[in-house]
């Protein structure tokens, strides 16, 4: 395999002195070019690949200082050195921090001095391409460049093994890089190439190409360099092959979405059993679980929160498949003793669910939703924020969804006497925050307590 052999760019304003320069090197295998002035450099590195930059300090328009700063900003691969015959402490110090230099040679420099100094640079600068070189290739990453100025496409020597195509046939030109793009993302890659030339901006895009019948999937990232006045001069992009990561996601998705099925199932199950046992409460539950979840998205919480809340509503009163059936069923009040039976269920379905690895805390909340805020709830009198939110909000959920429906021992108390009950003991038994979310969706209260799905405004 022919080598390419490596490029070195000598800019002076003095041809001779490039004309010297370029002789002191015509036996080394190199190619030597020459430039007069910053601009002229520029528009060489804009259409030339460049190794070594060598670049007087003192010239005309552009200090050999400004012109490496441009080409560490453009082209940071470049080395860059300075050899200058009009040396200042000022002009070394703004040439190394402004161009961040390899070295600052002084003239006259010897060409044994300068044949060393250029042979090291493009020693270092090989092991670092062929280094990159490797982490391409072990990494499933290629990478191109596109160079406005004369139009031209230079590809990674992976490439072609990356898209799976013929060495010599991979890509020519910027528009070659959607040939292989699944249908549904051409237009999407091809509009951030659009955008990202004109208006100079990189971006980061995951997409698919379709090779030999074959899907992959593919993470683009482009970077842009522009000249001092805002043109586009570079594009480069980098292409990894996520294949495997999104083959990964799309398995864990399926199986997170299976999971998640067989636990609404199971949910689902549970409440059925509890309310099996008193049909007067058949749907007592769900409604409250579709009530704490619009109250919960009205006071803002995040979807997590309102998954979690809906599913302990739905679990809520579990606890009562422990309860004798004549108690839950009972036309009349109940007794002290009775009572005390009754408020077991948080207790005994907190023992329930609690070995169940629910993705929330169902079984602090289950055993937490009889709490009141100042402490004269029950199984534990806790006060104030020691109750979970989703417990006070289950709270306020389950008080008005029993004062609004019928019960064995009275007729519903209808919606006034739910929601003064709620306002009147707000701060006291409910968190103020539930009962005024609850206040606000009052206009739906009847609306959601009638739905058997799960409620969003």
């Amino acid at each position: 395999m022919t080598m390419t052999p490596m490029t070195v760019l000598f800019v002076d304003d003095e041809p001779q002195i490039t004309s010297a320069l370029k002789r002191a090197l015509h036996k080394e295998p190199l190619r030597v070019l020459q430039a007069h002035s910053g601009a002229e450099a520029l528009e060489i590195l804009a259409h030339e690949p460049v190794d070594v930059i060598v670049s007087d300090e003192v010239m005309p328009g552009m200090t050999g200082s400004e012109l490496l700063a441009r080409v560490r900003e453009l082209y940071p691969e470049v080395v860059r050195i300075i050899l200058t015959g009009h040396a200042s402490l000022e002009a070394t110090v703004r040439a190394i921090n402004e161009g961040r230099i390899y070295r600052y040679l002084f003239k006259p420099c010897s060409e044994r001095e300068l044949l060393e100094v250029i042979s090291t640079a493009l020693e270092e600068k090989r092991n670092r391409d062929l280094h990159n070189a490797l982490i391409l290739q072990a990494g499933k990453i290629a990478s191109w460049e596109w160079r406005v100025g004369n139009q031209s496409l230079r590809c990674s020597e992976n490439m072609g093994a990356f898209l799976n195509r013929p060495a010599e046939s991979v890509l020519s030109r910027l528009s070659d890089l959607c040939d292989t793009l699944h249908p549904d993302d051409g237009v999407a890659l091809r509009m951030a190439l659009e955008n990202s030339m004109h208006l100079g901006q990189g971006f980061d895009l995951d997409h698919r190409i379709s090779v030999n019948g074959i899907e992959r999937w593919i993470s683009q990232t482009v970077d842009v360099l522009q000249d001092q006045d805002g043109r586009t001069v570079r594009m480069i992009g980098v292409l990894k092959d996520i294949t495997d990561k999104k083959r990964d996601e799309d398995s864990l998705r399926q199986s997170l979405e299976n999971l998640s099925t067989a636990l609404r199932s199971m949910v689902h199950a549970l409440g059925v059993t509890t309310e099996k046992r008193d049909p007067y409460t058949a749907g007592h539950q769900e409604r409250v679980a579709n009530l704490a979840q619009a109250i919960a998205w009205e006071m803002g919480l995040e979807e997590e929160q309102l998954q979690g809340v809906h599913t302990a509503g739905l679990l809520h009163d579990i606890g009562k498949i422990s309860v004798p059936a004549e108690m839950l069923s009972k036309p009349s009040l109940l007794s002290e003793f009775e009572m005390a039976i009754i408020k077991t269920h948080p207790t005994v379905g907190h023992e329930i669910l609690k070995e169940i690895p629910f993705p929330w805390p169902i079984a602090q909340m289950v055993l937490q939703h009889h709490e009141r805020l100042d402490g004269s709830g029950y199984p534990a009198g806790l006060s104030g924020t020691d109750i979970l939110l989703e417990a006070r909000i289950l709270a306020v959920a389950d008080v008005v969804e029993a004062m609004a429906s019928h019960r064995p021992y009275r007729a519903s108390l209808g919606l006034d006497m739910t929601l003064g009950e709620i306002r009147e003991k707000s701060g006291k038994l409910y968190d103020p925050d539930v009962v005024r979310a609850c206040l606000n969706i009052s206009p739906r209260l009847t609306e959601i307590l009638n739905s058997l799905k799960g409620t969003r405004p």
